[in-house]
């Protein structure tokens, strides 16, 4: 049996143990990757949600603590609904969440600043646009693709939605950007695959 003593040493043990854990817990999320630069396939199973129903959708963050990413297959047709000025780049709607008070921009990494993170596409806030160009070195046109709108999960939610069928996650192509009938083509070759 353990005298008081041996008890108490044990709590201190315990506790010591329980705030190093919620110490590194912050630093480890960083370490965590998820789906971050991968592309989800919305399954027939998720075509009774109209928010995203038919969608492919870039994740540009996964962590801990949620998922955000962009819808990349629903061009906006009539930008004047959204845009005062009339925007040269392409508009898509990127989710439902914020939208459509929330507007992104995506350029892809490639031709990104260096000191961005090593993502195919680099997402930012749409009204840092100008700053971001501005640090171009060279004075070539990029690609660039605003957003509005942004589609987002909490904690664990993504990965569920994942486990039960509702998503299929491949790696993310350039040529996605481009591609009419995304979905159909990316759903079809997860179906061809069964």
């Amino acid at each position: 049996m353990k005298t008081e003593r041996e008890k108490n040493i044990s709590k201190i043990k315990l506790y010591f143990l329980m705030a190093a854990a919620l110490i590194s817990f912050p630093v480890l999320s960083e370490f965590y990757v998820g789906y971050t630069g991968k592309v989800l396939v919305a399954s027939p199973n998720i075509n009774h949600d109209k928010n995203f129903a038919k969608t492919v959708i870039y994740i540009f963050d996964h962590s801990l603590w949620g998922a955000r990413g962009i819808i990349i297959n629903q061009p906006i047709k009539n930008k004047n609904d959204f845009f005062k000025d009339d925007t040269s780049y392409p508009a898509f709607k990127g989710g439902p969440v914020f939208f459509p008070d929330l507007r992104l921009a995506a350029i892809e990494e490639k031709r990104a600043a260096g000191r961005w993170r090593t993502q195919d596409l680099f997402v930012f806030q749409y009204n840092f646009i100008d700053e971001i160009l501005s640090e171009k070195q060279q004075a070539e046109r990029y690609d660039i693709r605003i957003y509005v709108g942004v589609s987002g999960w909490s904690f664990g939610q993504l990965e569920n939605e994942v486990k039960i069928g509702g998503w299929n996650v491949v790696d993310f192509d350039r040529a996605y950007l481009n591609t009419p009938n995304l979905w159909e083509q990316l759903a079809g070759q997860d179906n061809a695959a069964e």
